[in-house]
């Protein structure tokens, strides 16, 4: 395959694995690297693998830029990661600065579900679909919104945060940002997790009756609700019902064309998707919704990386920052 011009890294970083993938500027993957993360507490050797990912996508590659994805709230503006969830290790932490000293390469340091909204923004359907609301389904939700072709940030960059906003005030279950009821504690892949189990624990039948508690998650689940499971399915039809409620309030407050659907748990909308269009259309007025599309991302596990390679190839879609020199 021939090069062409800007040549970029992109990571996806997470608690257990390392995505890597190298960019040109044609959307073409020229190579991918994936590797362990390693211990989550120990900084030393999240680093060493990270650089080793790092070291074998660059070689024999003359790369411009280094993008990397990392769950959690970030500084955007100043290159800081918050906190992340995955990496306990991590308190403002400046992983920009220490993966740019290291390799003498422009970096850029994202939130993961912005990186993958941007990858579907560049090079995937979003770009025909502005603006559009990017919402990533999986052990947690993420999301992030896009308009006039860069990712909207907000004031400190945590616009889309659509799995930390309450939607159930009755809920009894606390999510791991500390407050009750949120979209995360109602339709994420833990969720749906939680609901089996304490259906089995209350007597419920289930096919998943017998196998270990800890062998138990979501694409298993989706597994036995296709092999027509109620309680699987039912689990399921809860989470697309709040995730039409939470649908609903973004069509009502932002208008979005459309709403992406990315993350692991994407692979069971099929389960989810005839529920959440009818909560959709009970909640919301009909004009706003009118010419609504949703529909799933178009680089599956891969945007997060993908997008990751974009922050640095791309400054004027991903926005300004006060860390690296545009």
């Amino acid at each position: 395959m021939e090069m062409t011009g800007n040549i970029g890294i992109g990571i996806d970083l997470g608690g257990t694995k390392i995505c890597g993938i190298l960019l040109d500027e044609e959307g073409r993957i020229l190579k991918r690297v994936d590797g362990s993360t390693g211990d989550p507490n120990s900084e030393e050797t999240v680093l060493k693998n990270l650089f080793q990912v790092i070291d074998d996508l660059k070689e024999n590659f003359p790369v411009a830029s280094i993008g990397i994805g990392c769950a959690g709230p970030d500084d955007f503006f100043n290159q800081l990661v918050v906190t992340s969830p995955n990496l306990p290790f991590i308190k403002n932490y400046p992983l920009q600065r220490i993966v740019q000293d290291r390799f003498g390469i422009l970096t850029v340091v994202d939130n993961d579900v912005k990186t993958a909204a941007l990858a579907e923004l560049v090079l995937g359907k979003g770009k025909d679909f502005q603006p559009f609301f990017f919402i990533t389904l999986g052990t947690g939700i993420g999301g992030a919104l896009v308009y006039d072709g860069k990712i909207y940030r907000g004031a400190s960059n945590t616009a889309g945060e659509i799995g930390h906003t309450v939607f159930d005030l009755e809920s009894k279950e606390m999510c791991g940002c500390g407050k009750y009821g949120c979209l995360e504690v109602l339709s994420s892949g833990t969720a749906i997790r939680r609901f089996v189990l304490q259906g089995m624990r209350n007597g419920f039948p289930s096919k998943l009756k017998g196998v270990p508690e800890e062998l138990i998650d979501a694409r298993l689940i989706a597994q036995k609700a296709r092999e027509g499971d109620e309680l699987s399915r039912n689990a399921f039809l809860r989470a697309g019902f709040w995730l039409g409620v939470a649908f609903s309030s973004l069509v009502q407050i932002l208008n979005p064309k459309a709403i992406i659907i990315g993350g692991g748990m994407s692979e069971a909308w099929d389960l989810m998707e005839e529920k959440v269009k009818e909560t959709l259309v009970r909640l919301t007025m009909e004009f706003p919704r009118g010419n609504l599309r949703i529909f799933k991302s178009t680089h599956g596990p891969l945007s997060g990386a993908i997008g990751a390679a974009l922050l640095g190839m791309r400054p004027k879609n991903r926005g300004p920052l006060n860390g690296p020199p545009e």
